[in-house]
């Protein structure tokens, strides 16, 4: 199976936004690895990310300075990053009418209906396992990639969220 990986800390690094969508219309699967890598946040930056900031308003070229009012909400703010959650790439591929595999995720209810507009896999061995059934069975990885675009074209444009979060608001009155 021939997998290339893109975006921080993978060999193929970070696309545009316009080589990513030229990649994902030509795959046959896209994998979505949901969340940050826990080695990323492991690194001296991201440390010092919990220890240290810059004085509120000040410019990049202003002196750091030791934080140790708020280590605790940055040490959460840092392992929050590093859980599942749902980013626009798992709007976007649908949208292309490209198939998706993706890892589990946080999400604010359930975007697509899973293994009819979607495929999560559950760990390695389940990932492999859906590659090849779905490298094998172009007619399912198709139904689905084209009842995840109706789906996004349905429920998940701007239009559609931004009328869903304004009708939450006025019931909420």
């Amino acid at each position: 199976i021939k997998i290339q990986c893109f975006g921080p800390d993978w060999p193929g690094g970070i696309l545009t936004h316009a080589k990513m969508l030229e990649v994902a219309a030509r795959s046959k699967i896209n994998l979505n690895f949901s969340g940050q890598p826990l080695h990323s946040f492991l690194r001296l930056k991201s440390l010092a990310r919990v220890l240290l900031r810059r004085p509120p308003g000040a410019g990049k070229d202003a002196p750091v300075i030791v934080d140790l009012k708020n280590i605790y909400g940055n040490f959460m703010t840092l392992r929050n990053m590093t859980r599942p959650m749902a980013r626009a790439r798992v709007f976007e591929l649908p949208a292309l009418r490209s198939f998706m595999l993706t890892g589990p995720a946080l999400y604010f209810g359930e975007p697509f209906r899973e293994g009819e507009e979607i495929v999560h896999y559950h760990n390695t061995g389940d990932l492999i396992q859906k590659i090849r059934y779905y490298l094998r069975e172009e007619d399912a990885r198709e139904r689905i990639a084209e009842a995840g675009y109706r789906r996004v074209l349905r429920d998940h444009t701007f239009v559609a969220r931004f009328r869903h979060i304004f009708d939450v608001i006025a019931k909420n009155r």
